[in-house]
């Protein structure tokens, strides 16, 4: 597992008709993907898996997984605990429930592996963007996400 040395850099690109262009860098590793939003939402997922992750008996749900297809390809990033810090792991597989490669192990604490997930949902949720394009997130979601983090780090 490659402990992270500098910052894991995340950024979702304003989506069109259903796609979005996803770019992750930690250190010299940069993947660029353009994810579908069929037949799963990642940016929800992602928000959901944040938000399990800050729970505090965050233990009882495992690990959390976030699917992104490309049609037919998927990529898996998948997030859990390893004692004070988290592991972040991201596989690839040529289609939906095929064979999962490993692609990235990742090992850092809260501040290096979710925070930049964080940043790049905040950023994401800034975009002004059609409904045909990619559906909104409810607001209130949005904001118990930001409440979630807040009262993480104080």
């Amino acid at each position: 597992m490659e402990v992270i040395e500098g910052k894991i850099k995340l950024r979702f690109e304003k989506p069109e008709y259903g796609w979005l262009l996803m770019n992750f860098v930690c250190g010299d590793y940069e993947l660029k993907l353009h994810i579908s939003n069929v037949p799963n939402n990642p940016i929800d997922d992602l928000r959901s898996a944040l938000m399990t992750l800050n729970e505090p008996n965050y233990e009882a749900w495992g690990s959390q997984e976030v699917i992104f297809h490309l049609e037919p390809a998927c990529y898996y990033l998948v997030i859990e605990r390893n004692n004070e810090n988290l592991d972040l792991k991201i596989f690839h597989s040529k289609d939906y429930g095929g064979k999962k490669y490993t692609v990235k192990n990742i090992s850092g604490n809260y501040n290096q592996i979710l925070m930049p997930i964080y940043r790049a949902l905040m950023n994401f949720y800034s975009y002004e963007h059609n409904e045909s394009d990619w559906s909104k997130t409810d607001e209130k979601l949005i904001q118990k996400l930001k409440k979630t983090v807040k009262n993480k780090s104080t």
